[in-house]
């Protein structure tokens, strides 16, 4: 048995999960707890995101956008066809989830008819103009995973933490086994009373103090921070970083790339890729930095994809068709109508 299991079911609070499904409605519908519970015995996580999530966080603000959007959502045709992002305990399928959800919410916002499909892309959205499938994907890599690792060792010890440089590959185990190992001999150290005390003193010294990460991982860095900023030590994990022009056109390539072929997608026309950005921080820093960048060039772009949203909308949040980035490969798309109207 990994060692972080037992750790896991002692940090959900059972009882404010079902008090929040009851408070919540529509989520108790989509998520019942004998669902939830199920995951407790399965690695890598020992969990399914939303009772890690029901049972852990104190801010409900994330629940009551997730209530109101899968009520108008569960009673779009086809609904039935996304119950296997229900019943998948992954950790980052909760922002699969989220993103499709907000996806449709806001197409009917700016005047579409979104309906789900049984098989191929997510959506299909009808306008006045003619009607358009969608295609949601998260660009995830192993950012998902880093996010549950970051929850454990807060709990854990609110000093520890995971970093990774940014614009540069990142990676953790992401094959269930390996990943629970990983994991494991992680939080085996983190979990020793001792060895958290240890880290403690060392970092009211100088600070960061490592914590040696099992193999498996690309450009990880866990370690206990201290208090005092003029103990910091910046030897320790020299600060580097890579080119945020090239992770910016790196990420979207892999992004558009992986749903280009995927879900019967080059015979729906017209269609559009929406992309949320959420779970990289690097993606949004690169943005900043690089404001005028032109983050679509038609020549980059699979010939199967006719458009292309861009978003890094948070989980509190609803994308904004003006906020997000939009190319059209025709200037006859029907997304366009939608999608480049003017702010009243």
């Amino acid at each position: 048995m990994h060692s972080y299991q037992q750790f896991v079911q002692e940090t959900i609070d059972w009882t404010r999960v079902r008090q929040r499904l009851s408070r919540f409605s529509h989520i108790g519908v989509a998520f019942p707890e004998a669902t939830l519970r199920r995951f407790a015995a399965e690695p890598p996580f020992y969990c399914h995101y939303m009772s890690w999530r029901l049972g852990t966080w104190s801010d409900e603000r994330p629940f009551v956008l997730m209530d109101e959007m899968l009520d108008y959502a569960a009673g779009l045709p086809n609904w039935s066809s996304e119950a296997p992002f229900l019943t998948n305990g992954g950790f980052a399928v909760y922002w699969s989830l989220l993103w499709q959800l907000q996806v449709a919410t806001m197409f009917r916002d700016v005047g579409g008819r979104p309906r789900w499909l049984r098989s191929g892309p997510d959506l299909v959205v009808a306008t006045n103009e003619g009607s358009f499938f969608v295609e949601c994907y998260v660009y995830n890599k192993s950012f998902g995973t880093a996010k549950f690792i970051e929850e454990l060792l807060l709990r854990a010890c609110p000093t520890y933490r995971i970093e990774h440089d940014p614009f540069l590959p990142h990676r953790i185990p992401s094959d269930a086994a390996a990943l629970a190992d990983f994991i494991d001999s992680l939080l085996r150290a983190v979990l020793n009373r001792s060895y958290t005390t240890f880290s403690q003193a060392a970092a009211a010294e100088q600070y960061p103090v490592p914590v040696t990460l099992p193999p498996g991982s690309t450009n990880a860095f866990v370690y206990m921070e201290g208090e005092n900023a003029s103990s910091y030590d910046p030897s320790v994990h020299p600060a580097r970083a890579g080119a945020p022009d090239n992770y910016l056109q790196t990420a979207l390539q892999e992004a558009l790339a992986n749903k280009s072929q995927r879900n019967d997608l080059p015979s729906k026309h017209p269609n559009l890729i929406a992309v949320n950005f959420v779970l990289s921080e690097d993606w949004q820093v690169a943005v900043q930095l690089r404001p005028d960048k032109a983050l679509v060039a038609t020549s980059d772009v699979p010939a199967e994809i006719d458009a292309v949203f861009l978003a890094a909308c948070g989980i509190q949040d609803l994308p904004s068709s003006s906020g997000g980035y939009r190319w059209f490969r025709t200037e006859g798309h029907p997304a366009r109508g939608l999608l480049c109207r003017p702010s009243a």
